[in-house]
């Protein structure tokens, strides 16, 4: 994706195990030899506690931990992204809350033509129950 993207995902991780629970992962800001990747994981770290986790993997340098929310319990959580690929820079909004970021992503070095969004139980169990995403004009 090129241009201002929106998504709102509603997902919770249903197990403890695995380094990531339910994730929704995005490819964007491509251009010539690079491109920026983000997820949010919502991981089950205990009975009834999750946090919120966004991640930029950097390809050939693993995972950049952005920021880690923690204190919320197990039931599906809202995740809102708006997403400023020419910046290369996205804000947050969990469960209806205020609005967060700008947060600043590294790009990688390459090339990819997947401008991709998508959903999965990363390394454990999840759920799911909404995918909304709009990519601006």
């Amino acid at each position: 994706f090129v241009t201002r993207t929106l998504v709102r995902t509603r997902m919770r991780g249903t197990a403890t195990a695995g380094a990531h629970g339910a994730v929704f992962y995005i490819n964007f800001a491509i251009g010539a030899g690079s491109y920026a990747a983000l997820f949010a994981d919502a991981h089950l770290t205990g009975t009834n506690q999750q946090e919120v986790n966004f991640v930029n993997p950097i390809a050939g340098q693993g995972d950049n931990d952005l920021v880690t929310i923690a204190g919320f319990t197990g039931a599906a959580i809202t995740i809102e992204l708006d997403i400023e690929p020419t910046q290369s820079r996205f804000r947050y909004r969990i469960n209806g809350g205020s609005m967060n970021g700008p947060i600043s992503v590294t790009p990688s070095s390459g090339t990819t033509l997947a401008g991709f969004g998508t959903l999965t139980g990363y390394s454990t169990a999840a759920a799911f129950d909404e995918l909304y995403v709009e990519v601006c004009p």
